[in-house]
């Protein structure tokens, strides 16, 4: 009984805590929302080329801007016309669904000779009565 009277305070505070974190994030979030916001400037591209290493595009008012950003230096590269600003198109050719769609095409080809879809479909039936029968024994 002693026990659960030194657990009951702790609980109560743990929960003080997050109500005290909710309230703060409900009332204070939208307001601190606007601190990086800008009226006259904003990032329109990033590209990360390592650790703390950066190539960014910003837009000041209607000129444009290429900038490199590391973790000590901001240096302006380049102004850019609007007109070469162009959306490039995303090879997908080493993306982790592309990669893996090609590993199960291979998989696929690799055992078709030996499985076919009804001895498939009955292994399935097999394993799952067999997994209903373990269920029933528990």
């Amino acid at each position: 009984m002693d026990k659960l009277l030194q657990i009951i305070p702790l609980i109560l505070g743990f929960f003080a805590v997050l109500f005290v974190a909710y309230l703060a994030t409900k009332f204070l979030g939208p307001k601190m929302s606007h601190l990086g916001a800008s009226k006259h400037m904003r990032i329109v591209d990033r590209v990360f080329l390592g650790n703390d290493k950066s190539i960014c595009i910003i837009q000041v008012g209607k000129r444009f801007f290429l900038i490199g950003v590391t973790n000590h230096h901001i240096g302006d590269i380049s102004e850019i016309a609007e007109a070469d600003l162009v959306p490039l198109t995303v090879q997908r050719d080493n993306t982790f669904n592309s990669l893996f769609e090609s590993y199960i095409k291979k998989f696929r080809q690799s055992h078709e000779d030996n499985w076919d879809d009804r001895d498939r479909i009955q292994q399935i039936k097999e394993g799952l009565e067999k997994q209903k029968r373990r269920m029933k024994d528990i």
